[in-house]
């Protein structure tokens, strides 16, 4: 069997893999729960705005990404927030060919308009703007919760793995920063992937050159990312 599948083959869905998977389900549905009490903020169409724009209408000038100006705070959220947004759209798009022309969300540009017309910015028609804003995030923090207890569970045992998710997944500092667009949960994934790429570096230096060389390029890429 060739080695990908071997390593399929070793993974093992057993009681520890499965309450990990309820922990971070639950986590998941707190925050599905919490967005579905919230409400839109001048926050949220700040980032649905400029990230759907990186996306669609990408500025000429580089430093000035949007007509939101110079982001200080990176705009690695504000492209995850708005591409579920734009994604969506491109959706309805495709799904216009199928719709009666009166029925279309995306109307055909008329003659005096440079643009077409659109129903789907109305803020009626955003219903689910705000689970779409949220999905990156709290996507993030699933990734996140489960690199958390991988290396807790091999440090500390089932038991301190289970501990150290639990604190995570009702942790409310982190489903704050999961339900509200913002680069601080990205950041901390960022900061973790490295410190995890850092040590098996450095435990893989001592071996062959193939092992090592693709580590330091993940880990620069890492390190970008977290910049």
């Amino acid at each position: 069997m060739s080695r990908p599948f071997a390593r399929i083959r070793r993974f093992h869905f057993n009681p520890p893999q499965r309450i990990a998977a309820g922990l971070l389900l639950l986590f998941l549905f707190q925050g599905l729960w919490l967005t579905s009490r919230q409400t839109l903020t001048d926050n949220d169409y700040q980032y649905a705005r400029c990230g759907r724009e990186m996306w669609e209408r990408p500025g000429a000038v580089a430093v000035y990404f949007t007509s939101c100006g110079n982001i200080h705070d990176g705009v690695l959220a504000y492209r995850l927030a708005g591409l579920p947004l734009t994604l969506n759209l491109l959706a309805e798009r495709a799904l216009d060919t199928f719709r009666k022309p009166e029925d279309k969300v995306v109307q055909p540009a008329v003659p005096g308009l440079a643009t077409s017309l659109s129903t789907w910015e109305l803020r009626h028609q955003l219903t689910h703007i705000l689970l779409l804003l949220r999905l990156p995030f709290l996507a993030v923090g699933v990734i996140l919760g489960g690199g958390l207890w991988w290396v807790t569970r091999r440090l500390f045992g089932n038991f301190g793995g289970y501990t150290a998710l639990a604190l995570y997944c009702f942790s409310p500092a982190v489903l704050r920063a999961c339900v509200t667009p913002n680069p601080e949960i990205l950041a901390a994934l960022a900061v973790y992937g490295g410190v995890y790429t850092c040590i098996g570096v450095a435990h893989s230096m001592q071996g062959p050159k193939r092992k090592w060389r693709p580590r330091i390029v993940l880990l620069t890429i890492i390190f970008g990312v977290t910049a």
